[in-house]
């Protein structure tokens, strides 16, 4: 449904800033410079309880052909917990980042 003066949705006013709390929710069409993220970094992978830490991380440039979606909540799946373990393969064996983001699907192809 489009955020046009038919929509039911309730307007709210919130300020610009780089960095938004759990819960907060930033203006319409703007990015934030970075965000909280639940990730994962090679030297930590193990178990998920450990190897899972939420961090502050910067906000991937975006570019003509991404998407930024606001996630209101998320779940953890075999998926994350095998990324956690590095089993039977590790993320960072498929990119080149410093961390893997959970709530991102995968990095973008530029950073590969």
């Amino acid at each position: 449904m489009p955020l046009d003066s038919n929509s039911p949705l309730t307007a709210y006013v919130a300020v610009k800033k780089d960095l938004y709390e759990m819960g907060e929710m930033p203006p319409l069409g703007h990015v934030p410079k970075q965000m909280y993220g639940w990730a994962i970094r090679k030297e930590r992978h193990g178990e998920p309880d450990t190897a899972m830490l939420q961090e502050v991380l910067d906000v991937p440039e975006l570019d003509n052909y991404d998407v930024l979606v606001l996630v209101m909540a998320a779940g953890i799946n075999y998926n994350g917990v095998w990324a956690a373990l590095g089993v039977p393969i590790s993320p960072f064996d498929s990119h080149k980042q410093p961390y893997h983001c959970l709530l991102y699907t995968s990095p973008s192809p530029r950073d590969s």
